[in-house]
């Protein structure tokens, strides 16, 4: 776009114009994203706990974000108290509210990583706290939160098995 504006006759724009509006654009539909993927109410539900010690940096990652699966770069902690997600770039809205500290105990892993080695394209689920914000990893950081969580909770961290017996429709 800017090459069609050199390339014509006539008046430039405003370089002062360009340097506001593309930011502008960039921002908002940062922020849009940003509502739309539950980030605000993840950091507004889990604030920044920073007396809990990190004991391992997993580093960036791409994390799905479940209801409409937009990805977003997320730096990943594991703490001793809580899992701790946070945007790692300056430019981005959240990264200086600090990270969102989701405690072990509202980490539920739904859904597992496949153990074979075409299953690539296999994601670990995971719950985060009771209203139900559902997060996807792959490769070797969905599986060290898988054991993470695991290890927290103990073995039966996806949760009570589904009981056997009809549903809500009944035979007559």
């Amino acid at each position: 776009m800017l090459l069609l504006w050199l390339s014509r006759p006539g008046a430039q724009p405003p370089l002062g114009f360009l340097a506001v509006f593309i930011p502008l654009v960039f921002l908002g539909a940062t922020w849009i994203s940003n509502r739309l993927m539950g980030i605000p109410a993840m950091y507004e539900e889990w604030p920044a706990d920073k007396t809990d010690p990190i004991e391992r940096n997993v580093g960036w990652q791409q994390v799905e974000f479940c209801p409409f699966r937009g990805h977003c770069p997320m730096s990943i902690k594991f703490g001793r108290r809580c899992l701790h997600l946070k945007q790692p770039f300056p430019f981005q809205p959240f990264y200086w509210l600090g990270p969102a500290s989701i405690p072990w105990s509202e980490v539920r892993l739904e859904k597992t990583l496949s153990d074979r080695r075409w299953a690539f394209l296999s994601a670990a689920e995971f719950r985060l706290g009771a209203d139900g914000r559902k997060i996807r990893l792959w490769g070797k950081v969905g599986r060290m939160l898988q054991d993470a969580v695991q290890g927290k909770q103990g073995q039966d961290a996806a949760g009570p098995s589904p009981q056997a017996g009809p549903g809500a429709i009944r035979p007559r």
